[in-house]
């Protein structure tokens, strides 16, 4: 094989490397071309069902999760909540603050920054109170967390990009708003301030040292918390709430091209799914796309 063979090139040995085995023994009586194709199809459909099986075993348990989550009546929807700003800050306040259920508010808000490289730096003995759309001499954060060491600045964008601070600094938003913050609370200069970008597809913000996440990974690490608590300790009309409120985010806030909600109401009796070939070959894209959402080294 050519060392020096172009991308496409390389595409092309692969396949004729995997296609060898599909080729008939021998030559033998010639059959009719639709039985051929038949027997091509029979031969290819357990290798590309082979890969595909176990990219969805390793999603399996987070798709049961969000399963037992699911309401199946996105009412935050219907109520024209579509991809708002605002109101999307006051649910992810509502889900993460204390008053909303005081047994599992440090599991709450432990869970949603496990993730952050900061996450050692704060002390979750006493949950902070959610404070929404922040007053600062440079913008308006959209969601302040105020812990006992330290303090954690949330910007959550649904469609927009990030954008220049009002103030006529000209900084992004994610540069300006640490210290907008730390004047408006007369921190000292050793408060650690720490940026939180929340967005559909988890993409990049402007601060190189805010923590990048995505409404569904908000969803999988709620969910998650909540199970350990115990769903069973929970109130029913809380327990829907949050249903609700994890049903409109997948089904709304995932990332573009992400059919979380079709897929979710699709994967009932999610081990059987994995035996079932007219599912994996159906679904096969769309199983490709949820991975890349829900894989376990890209979502914690």
């Amino acid at each position: 094989m050519p060392t020096n063979e172009t991308p496409l090139a390389a595409q092309f040995c692969t396949f004729v490397m995997l296609a060898v085995p599909l080729m008939p023994a021998s030559p033998g009586p010639s059959a009719p071309p639709v039985e051929q194709f038949r027997e091509f199809v029979e031969r290819a459909t357990p290798l590309i069902i082979g890969p595909v099986r176990e990219t969805l075993e390793g999603i399996t348990p987070r798709l049961a999760r969000l399963q037992r989550w699911w309401a199946f009546q996105d009412l935050l929807s219907v109520a024209g909540f579509d991809m708002d700003e605002d109101p999307y800050t006051e649910l992810l306040a509502w889900a993460l603050a204390p008053q909303t259920h005081p047994d599992s508010a440090v599991a709450r808000q432990s869970a949603w920054l496990r993730r952050a490289p900061f996450f050692g730096g704060i002390d979750f003995t006493r949950p902070a109170i959610p404070r929404t759309q922040f007053g600062t001499d440079d913008g308006r954060p959209d969601l302040v967390l105020q812990y006992e060491r330290c303090v954690v600045v949330l910007e959550a964008k649904t469609g927009t990009d990030e954008h220049l601070t009002r103030s006529g600094t000209g900084t992004p938003q994610t540069l300006a708003y640490p210290g907008a913050v730390r004047r408006a609370l007369n921190l000292d200069a050793t408060t650690p301030v720490y940026v939180v970008f929340l967005t559909r597809d988890g993409r990049k913000a402007a601060n190189p040292m805010a923590f990048n996440t995505s409404f569904v990974e908000f969803c999988l690490t709620l969910t998650a918390a909540l199970e350990e608590f115990q769903v069973s300790r929970l109130p029913g009309d809380l327990r829907y709430a949050y249903a609700m409120l994890f049903t409109h985010f997948l089904t709304r806030a995932a990332p573009a091209g992400a059919d979380l909600g079709s897929f979710i109401q699709r994967f009932s009796n999610g081990e059987d799914r994995l035996h079932d070939t007219a599912f994996l070959l159906e679904w096969l894209n769309e199983i490709t796309v949820v991975s890349n959402v829900l894989s376990p080294e890209v979502r914690a």
